[in-house]
């Protein structure tokens, strides 16, 4: 590449040294060699340029993926749908009515809980409570491409401990919270 790019940058050079130089003649027996060569610089400039999931089949075409899958809801709507959950207890569980009968609680330690295990073992913690000043931070929401019924978002989520805790922290501690960020889905 850094040969190339003296390549383009040897004409000027040569203008700067040579301003009574008014205009370079190719000999005719090089016009092809030069065209050649600049069209092939040129292609392989765009090449470096193109984003790099172009063409290349370890990136997924999700508009594809999602089109193949079939999903009655639309993404748009399916992400409003995973917020309305969200907001419903301020990020902490959901109301009984949006969950379904099958509805299962699946955490990396936690689960699977059914939907009366969940909403009991949810509702024995006072995250308002124990942390009043908590914000969730939720962002980043997209529709999987492979499973069209399935919305990731991110959460970070930071607060300060104010008030009791159980079990965790029976007492206020006073200490501020910064969870890393998390991948979850709905």
């Amino acid at each position: 590449r850094l040969h190339r790019a003296a390549m383009h940058a040897l004409p000027l050079a040569f203008l700067a040294f040579a301003p009574h130089v008014t205009q370079l003649r190719t000999p005719p027996n090089c016009r092809a060699t030069v065209a050649s060569a600049a069209a092939s610089v040129a292609a392989e400039e765009t090449a470096a340029t193109a984003s790099p999931e172009q063409n290349n089949p370890i990136f997924l075409d999700e508009s594809a993926a999602l089109a193949a899958a079939g999903f009655a809801l639309q993404p748009p709507e399916l992400i409003q749908l995973a917020k309305r959950f969200l907001v419903s207890k301020g990020g902490f569980g959901a109301d009984a009515e949006l969950l379904g009968d099958d509805f299962a609680f699946v955490g990396p330690v936690v689960g699977p809980l059914s939907k009366e295990e969940f909403l009991k073992a949810i509702g024995s913690v006072d995250v308002q409570k124990a942390f009043p000043d908590f914000s969730p931070q939720f962002y980043g929401f997209q529709v999987d491409p492979l499973e069209g019924n399935r919305v990731w978002y991110v959460a970070r989520g930071r607060g300060t401990n104010t008030g009791p805790f159980p079990p965790f922290a029976p007492v206020p501690t006073g200490r501020s919270l910064v969870n890393p960020p998390q991948a979850c889905s709905l």
